[in-house]
């Protein structure tokens, strides 16, 4: 995992209560040790949870003092068993890392997430609507230098880097730094190359039929709308999926 490919400083993952991490957490402490970044993870205590609880205060004072305490200590249990996971998955790839408690609206908001970062999502079995996933990770690339979207499935743990790039110039930029990246994390880059007539289920399928451990794709190619726009593209990739901004990519 030599060569950093200066790509990001920090990959801000983004974490919840109750919900396990460790595929995530090994992918992205692997990312962040092969781009010599900080892997940023941040627990994630929703405000608008907060906001239910005050108006269940109104309504049910007698009840509103265990309910708080209830959702004190799952964020408390969650906090110790996250904390202890990300330091052995950031010592096993050797990346720094770090960890906070973020009180926010359910993504993280423009505050946490700097022009230098990365930020991780998972798509979580696509619970959330497709507005409000599409809302995220616009909402992340206005702010970082790209997004990465995790799968709920499990996906190969080693595997090439595949760059999907457009037919035009662009190709030459995205197949450069997508090359640098392959080199970092130590594995072979496979280009495929769409035009303006792409086949999305196509492109989704050839992805997963070389077992990537990485896709990357320009986060304003007219392909990656497609991909967000519909869920089972997302599901059949069945690799983290890296947006990258054109502006930061020269």
């Amino acid at each position: 995992m030599s060569g950093s490919p200066a790509i990001v400083r920090r990959i801000l993952l983004r974490l919840e209560p109750g919900r396990g991490a460790d595929g995530r957490l090994a992918a992205a402490a692997r990312l962040a040790a092969a781009f010599h970044a900080e892997l940023a993870a941040r627990l994630v205590a929703d405000t608008r949870v907060e906001s239910a609880m005050a108006f269940a205060e109104a309504m049910l004072k007698t009840q509103h003092a265990h309910t708080t305490a209830t959702a004190e200590t799952i964020i408390r249990r969650a906090e110790a068993t996250l904390r202890r996971s990300i330091s052995s998955f950031a010592e096993r790839e050797r990346a720094a890392w770090s960890f906070e408690v973020v009180h926010c609206a359910g993504a993280l908001t423009s505050s946490v997430v700097e022009s230098e970062d990365l930020v991780a999502i998972e798509l979580a079995q696509l619970e959330t609507s497709l507005s409000d996933l599409r809302e995220e990770v616009n909402s992340a690339l206005a702010q970082a230098r790209g997004v990465l979207l995790f799968p709920s499935a499990n996906y190969p743990a080693k595997g090439p880097v595949v760059a999907i790039v457009p037919d035009d110039a662009k190709a030459k930029i995205l197949t450069e730094v997508s090359g640098r990246i392959a080199a970092a994390v130590g594995e072979q880059l496979t280009v495929l190359i769409h035009g303006l007539a792409h086949d999305t289920a196509g492109f989704a399928t050839m992805i997963r039929t070389r077992q990537a451990v990485l896709a990357i794709a320009d986060a304003s190619d007219p392909l990656v709308e497609e991909f967000l726009r519909r869920p089972r593209f997302l599901r059949e990739i069945a690799a983290p999926l890296l947006l990258l901004k054109s502006e930061t990519m020269t």
